[in-house]
């Protein structure tokens, strides 16, 4: 167990750059447990997708969303996955929508 919320996510991302998607879902759930934060729910949504678990990965893009005080960067990124799930799972509409929003959010920020 790590002893901060950022060293479980440090743990994640070096699992995540080797491959070893699930013992980065494990790193990021551990820090998702100790401070939720969006990047977070959105790096876990990663490894999600690298694992073809496209519902959990859209489960955790919208529980990053739903955390509020969200940076335009993580919205981004959470918007960007969400629809990729959603276009996974055959869920066209909402897929398209959320990629239309993170269309939107990087042109705002360019």
């Amino acid at each position: 167990m790590s002893s901060s919320a950022e060293d479980a996510k440090t743990l994640g991302n070096r699992a995540f750059a080797k491959g070893k998607y699930a013992a980065a879902v494990e790193a990021y759930t551990e820090a998702i447990s100790l401070s939720p934060r969006p990047v977070y729910y959105t790096n876990r949504a990663n490894a999600h997708m690298k694992r073809g678990a496209w519902r959990a990965a859209a489960d955790d893009c919208a529980s990053a969303l739903a955390l509020g005080s969200v940076a335009t960067r993580e919205r981004i990124k959470a918007h960007y996955f969400l629809g990729r799930a959603h276009v996974e799972l055959g869920e066209w509409q909402s897929g398209i929508e959320a990629l239309a929003t993170a269309h939107a959010l990087c042109k705002e920020e360019t």
